[in-house]
């Protein structure tokens, strides 16, 4: 009998030191998993965030993209436009001259002396040139002359028309004075 008890007595120690160690195990496994789990749903969360900013950032890329394409077609359309109807500084009133006195032949008015105020700096690349231009002619010929300025190649703008108050020979004939600005590009673009 003794020995029975010596025998149960040392199963219930076995069997207590397994339970223990069940316990044991079970409290570290808890210690360690917990923050393990919640460690990695940081990190879930973390890269799924990461990955909505990667998302957002891939459109904000291709938006500067596009929008990259679009300066650069527009400077280029800048250039295209200012090699075609803006003249180069240099030439600029060699150019002018000639074709003013050109539409107002072919429009049949005389045209005075014609005065030029050209800006000292230029803005976005172009010099605004007014000009002052007294006219005289029938009413016909000044509209031919301001439908021959809105044909030209050369890029003009007319400000305004003012009627002169200096006597005609006739009162078929108007004394105007047609303020215009055209651009010369800068030279060095």
């Amino acid at each position: 009998m003794k020995h029975l008890m010596v025998r149960k007595k040392r199963q219930y120690i076995f069997i207590g030191t397994v339970v223990l160690s069940f316990v044991v195990a079970i409290l570290s496994f808890l210690a360690f998993y917990l923050p393990a789990r919640s460690g990695h749903l940081r990190l879930t969360a973390t890269i799924e965030r990461l990955e909505g900013e990667v998302s957002l950032r891939e459109k904000i890329v291709g938006e500067l993209e596009r929008r990259r394409i679009q300066l650069e077609s527009a400077q280029l359309e800048r250039q295209q436009f200012l090699a075609a109807r803006i003249i180069p500084r240099k030439t600029g009133f060699a150019a002018i001259l000639p074709s003013l006195e050109e539409f107002a032949q072919v429009a049949g008015i005389d045209r005075n002396r014609v005065q030029f105020q050209i800006e000292q700096e230029p803005r976005f690349g172009v010099y605004a040139v007014g000009i002052s231009m007294p006219v005289r002619g029938d009413y016909k010929a000044v509209t031919r002359f301001i439908r021959e300025l809105e044909s030209s190649n050369i890029f003009f703008i007319l400000n305004s028309i003012s009627m002169d108050r200096a006597e005609s020979e006739t009162f078929k004939e108007l004394n105007l004075l047609l303020s215009l600005t055209t651009f010369f590009s800068d030279d060095e673009q």
